[in-house]
């Protein structure tokens, strides 16, 4: 956990480098590594007495330990590589469009490659996120280079979500795994 940690912050502060720069980028490091826990003050609004069940009636920040870099790092290193590869994915894909394309969707994707080996639970993040961003490109005349670089990225990730599939469909272990696998989900008002 310890090591992960400088890598991480070094990876989300590259991914703000297009964005913000100066005072503004050190604020928003800041922000991303130790503002984990604000909506604790929201807590009246979101009053614990709501019972839909089946969901989980507190704010994320305060209890999904890959949320931020602050649980993260309380829990698990591989959290926080996660948070980190994410960052380089989205960092590249940035970078893809303003620059190089190819040398960029090839780092994006080795690093979707590797986020997807150990965390498949981000698939659905990393892809949805690339999919609006890439229909958005398309209003700016931006789409076939967005698509292209989405292409590379889900072959890259091609092998391992190939892997999980017919895990999934050969391994007993893997689905015992997967259906034992806790997941609460929160309230709709709180996503």
């Amino acid at each position: 956990r310890i090591a992960m940690l400088p890598l991480a912050v070094a990876a989300v502060w590259w991914w703000l480098g297009p964005y913000l720069g100066g005072a503004a980028r050190r604020w928003a490091l800041l922000i991303a590594v130790f503002g984990s826990g604000v909506s604790g003050y929201l807590l009246p609004i979101f009053a614990p007495d709501r019972s839909l069940p089946g969901y989980y009636h507190l704010p994320m920040d305060l209890w999904v330990a890959e949320f931020s870099f602050f649980t993260s790092a309380l829990h698990s290193g591989h959290l926080l590589a996660a948070l980190a590869l994410i960052a380089v994915i989205f960092g590249c894909s940035v970078r893809a469009i303003e620059a190089a394309p190819g040398r960029w969707s090839i780092v994006a994707g080795a690093a979707a490659f590797t986020l997807f080996s150990f965390h498949p639970f981000h698939v659905p993040l990393v892809f949805s996120v690339l999919g609006v961003w890439t229909l958005l490109l398309a209003g700016r005349g931006l789409g076939w280079v967005a698509f292209r670089h989405l292409a590379v990225v889900g072959a890259f990730s091609a092998p391992v979500l190939a892997y999980y599939a017919v895990a999934l469909g050969v391994d007993p272990v893997t689905v015992g795994r997967t259906v034992r696998n806790l997941t609460l989900t929160p309230a709709w008002y709180l996503l």
